[in-house]
Order: C-alpha cells, then sequence, then structure tokens
C-alpha cells in the first residue's frame, strides 16, 4: 500500500525497484523490504524503511572499517606498551574486564534471539534485533572509553569479535556488505 492505496500500475503508484536499487543498493532495499513489515501484515510503503536502512548499513559499514583501523593501530603499538606497570611498580589492573563479559553476553543473547526470528521467519523482528545489537556494540565502545579513555587490546579484540559477530547475523539479509 502507498499513500493509504494498493500499489498499481494504473493508478501511476507503483515503488520501482531497480531505481531503489541503483540509488541505496540492493542490501538497502532487502533490508528495508524485512524490516518494514512482518510477513502476515500488508506493507504500507515508506521511503523512510529505505532510509533507515541505508543509513544503518552505512553506519555499520563506517563503524567496522575505522575499528578495524584502530584495532591494526593498536596491535602496532602493543609491543612498545607490553609488560606495562603503574608509576609504583604494580600491575595495571584490568576494570573493563565486566563490560566485556557483558558485550559477549549481549552478543550470545542476540544470536539466539536473532536466529529465532530468522526459523521463525519475523524477519522484521531480527533486523530490529541486529540494529539493538549494533547500538549494545557502540555503547561498549562508549563505555570503556569513559571509563578508561581508550580501548586495551583486549577491549579492541572483544569489539571486533562482536562486529563480526553481527555481520555474520547480516549475512542473510545484506550479502553484499557482510560479504
Amino acid at each position: 500500500i502507498s499513500d493509504g492505496r494498493k500499489m498499481s500500475k494504473h493508478l501511476g503508484n507503483v515503488v520501482d525497484p531497480d531505481e531503489l536499487v541503483e540509488r541505496y543498493g540492493a542490501d538497502t532495499v532487502r533490508l528495508a523490504v524485512l524490516y518494514a513489515a512482518r510477513p502476515q501484515r500488508t506493507l504500507n510503503w515508506s521511503d523512510s524503511a529505505v532510509l533507515r536502512s541505508h543509513r544503518f548499513l552505512t553506519q555499520v559499514w563506517e563503524y567496522f572499517h575505522s575499528r578495524l583501523a584502530a584495532a591494526e593501530e593498536l596491535a602496532e603499538t602493543e609491543g612498545l606498551q607490553a609488560g606495562a606497570a603503574s608509576s609504583d611498580g604494580q600491575p595495571i589492573r584490568d576494570t573493563t574486564e565486566h563490560l566485556r563479559l557483558k558485550l559477549s553476553q549481549w552478543c550470545e543473547k542476540g544470536v539466539e534471539k536473532i536466529t529465532q526470528d530468522m526459523e521463525g521467519l519475523e524477519m522484521h523482528s531480527a533486523v530490529r534485533n541486529i540494529m539493538r545489537l549494533f547500538d549494545r556494540i557502540k555503547d561498549y565502545e562508549k563505555r570503556v572509553t569513559a571509563r578508561e579513555g581508550a580501548l586495551s587490546r583486549a577491549d579492541s579484540d572483544a569489539l571486533i569479535d562482536a562486529l563480526s559477530v553481527l555481520v555474520q547475523l547480516l549475512g542473510p539479509l545484506a550479502p553484499h556488505l557482510s560479504e
């Protein structure tokens, strides 16, 4: 349905999928359709689902690549900081382990829930849960940097692992981006 009326060539209110694919890409259009409504419900077409899906996939792409680059940079400088100790000679305490554990739990629960959604053909719920998982991954990074000022090697590894899980979950929904 578009503008409160059933889509029809006769009425001239049909959305051209080729135009959307050309403008936003196949992954965005696929995700927008899956995100917009349950299979049992009528889809009220709105470009807002396309825009939201495009924005989400763009954020995932940029976030993943920026964090991957930062992790590589951290790995290069890691050798310089091996065996670091505080000014009084005591080993530096790991104060973010509980946050890494929480991130791991979010990923495990997310995988379970998203798998159930996909098995039940509730793709709209799967997409929403993937978006929530992405928000939690970003929240993890915010919490760690607020506490420590920067990600440690262990924090960065946990972040990259979580993003890898996210990309795997996105695979059936946005295969081009995931690849």
